[in-house]
């Protein structure tokens, strides 16, 4: 653990050594109690700031968690040592090259840099000093072999897929009061009562209840699946009388967000005159529980299916909490669409409500649009991977640009390859650099 405590020193040595926000006090203690052993007696200090954060309504939770995560932290990195020799000597390496950067005074960076990645995140490792070599070994590993084009792809995308999409749901910003909001009096009400609730999930960028409607990512993508439509009408690639079935699971940071949060869609997204041609469908946990409960659980039953009680689900198909449940769900629903609703569904198109299909750009600079691209005989082709193993394409996915970065051209990578100055979040990880 040494040589670990080692590594987390170097990088407190170049954070803000008294740091001026609560934030930073509070990461700072955490990466100073990492580099010192439990019994040193510089680390009471930096404990009691933590310890005198709990119960701090605004800092005590992440406190308590920096708190259980310091005992976790060395726990992990001790039982991975002891399991692992490779990992061992790439720490090992990590240390021999903190010492030599501290003899040679600040001179071989790049070499302390890649020991750092190669103990804390593997994937950088060796991607900057090896670039061509990578993009090689990249593309020999993503060749596909004897490829079998897909016999019967779409032909009628607007018929044949549902989009799906998450709306991340959260209550109105600190400034704003419920009786201010634009809203029913009965959703108003309803949003007080949240306001009054723990909260219990967390996202990354939920859309909050009285956001205006150019800050509004559910208007916005729905807006941009509209005008999609409207595109592709004019090219012929959908009957004029076509809609789009759209799928939105919706989680929530608050309990009493649920009942609300379908009536809350309807009312913005029918004020927004934009917003045409799209049949919504709105999903919440309760709605997912019940077709649990109603509908998954009774056919494995009918069946003799293993899992046919509501917990060995409720694990993976829902749309509050972890990631991997609503994504889950959004990819199952397909299944279930085609049995009780469509039978001519063929695929599922999943879109996040921030990103729109650049139709203009895609033609100019691809020759086809949105739903030409979906017709693709690569999209269900088969063939052998780079280890002769069958494969199946039958995942479609688009590249993301930067709204800011489309006048430079479709291609323009969303994640740049920055050369620093790395602060030292990115000496840990930098997911960057392998994207």
């Amino acid at each position: 653990m040494e040589a670990f405590r080692k590594a987390c020193g170097f990088l407190l040595d170049r954070t803000e050594a008294n740091p001026s926000s609560p934030a930073a006090r509070l990461s700072h203690d955490f990466l100073f109690l990492l580099s010192k052993p439990e019994d040193d007696p510089q680390a009471a200090e930096a404990k009691g700031r933590m310890d005198g954060l709990t119960g701090d309504p605004t800092w005590g939770e992440a406190a308590a968690f920096l708190k259980k995560a310091l005992g976790a932290v060395e726990g992990e990195i001790e039982s991975a040592l002891k399991g692992d020799r490779d990992l061992a000597t790439r720490l090992s390496r990590l240390e021999a090259a903190i010492d030599a950067h501290d003899r040679d005074d600040g001179s071989g960076t790049t070499d302390l840099l890649e020991a750092f990645w190669g103990f804390f995140c593997p994937q950088a490792a060796g991607v900057r000093t090896n670039w061509e070599e990578r993009i090689r070994a990249l593309r020999d590993r993503r060749t596909v072999h004897g490829l079998t084009p897909c016999p019967d792809p779409l032909d009628k995308p607007a018929e044949q897929v549902l989009f799906t999409a998450n709306v991340l749901l959260t209550t109105p910003p600190a400034d704003v009061l419920p009786v201010e909001l634009d809203l029913r009096e009965d959703l108003r009400r309803a949003v007080t009562r949240a306001l009054g609730e723990e909260q219990i999930h967390w996202y990354d960028h939920p859309v909050q209840i009285g956001a205006a409607p150019e800050r509004n990512e559910v208007l916005h993508g729905l807006k941009g699946l509209s005008e999609t439509l409207a595109f592709e009408k004019k090219r012929g690639n959908a009957r004029p009388d076509d809609r789009l079935q759209v799928a939105l699971s919706v989680s929530v940071t608050h309990p009493g967000l649920h009942g609300l949060s379908r009536t809350y869609i309807e009312e913005v997204v029918g004020k927004d005159k934009g917003i045409r041609d799209l049949d919504l469908y709105v999903f919440t946990e309760k709605d997912t529980l019940r077709l649990v409960e109603d509908f998954l659980c009774p056919a494995a039953r009918r069946f003799g299916l293993a899992g046919n009680e509501p917990t060995f689900f409720s694990a993976v198909f829902g749309v509050d909490g972890p990631y991997a449940r609503h994504y889950n769900f959004l990819k199952a629903v397909a299944a279930l669409w085609q049995v009780v609703k469509e039978p001519g569904l063929r695929a599922t198109f999943k879109i996040d409500l921030d990103q729109v299909f650049p139709e203009e750009q895609l033609v100019r600079e691809t020759g086809a649009s949105a739903f030409e691209r979906l017709r693709t005989a690569l999209w269900g082709a088969g063939g052998d991977d780079a280890r002769n193993r069958p494969v199946c394409l039958g995942l479609i996915a688009g590249a993301l640009v930067n709204h800011g970065d489309i006048p430079k051209g479709l291609f323009t990578p969303d994640v740049a390859l920055s050369e620093g100055p790395w602060p030292p979040d990115r000496w840990v990880f930098a997911s960057h650099v392998p994207q």
